[in-house]
């Protein structure tokens, strides 16, 4: 399991997106699950993840189309990417959780944030996956 927390501070108001572009493949090997904030993948040799974003305040999930480059040239490749979208007041702070779980075969996985709102010294989250919690930290 991979569990990144991003924050976004300041006094920006408006839509913050936190974006990811996805590997290559069809629709059916790169599924979007907009309504559960995140996607999976279903190759057919079963080495598969599951990646799922939760934030301290409602989010949304939208697909778009992303670029890829493999030259210097500018030429480049359409591939699929998302985004989350959260809308931040000026006095608040952004927080989001992304757990990327190396097997799609997952019953139940939750995250959230078990501090007292965003530090500047570190964050508390805890995540449950398959009725498994783990609670995980850091100080800077």
């Amino acid at each position: 399991m991979i569990v990144l927390v991003d924050e976004g501070i300041g006094t920006a108001e408006g839509t913050i997106n936190l974006s990811f572009n996805l590997c290559e493949g069809s629709n059916t090997e790169v599924v979007m699950d907009t309504q559960e904030n995140g996607v999976h993948t279903a190759f057919k040799d079963n080495n598969n993840i599951l990646v799922r974003t939760f934030a301290n305040k409602e989010i949304t999930c939208s697909p778009f189309t992303g670029r890829i480059s493999y030259e210097v040239k500018g030429e480049y490749k359409e591939r699929q990417s998302y985004t989350i979208d959260m809308t931040k007041a000026a006095d608040e702070t952004a927080r989001y959780i992304t757990v990327i779980y190396p097997n799609n075969d997952v019953n139940s996985l939750s995250a959230q944030f078990t501090d007292n709102g965003y530090s500047e010294n570190g964050a508390a989250i805890k995540v449950v996956i398959n009725g498994i919690e783990y609670s995980l930290s850091y100080t800077l």
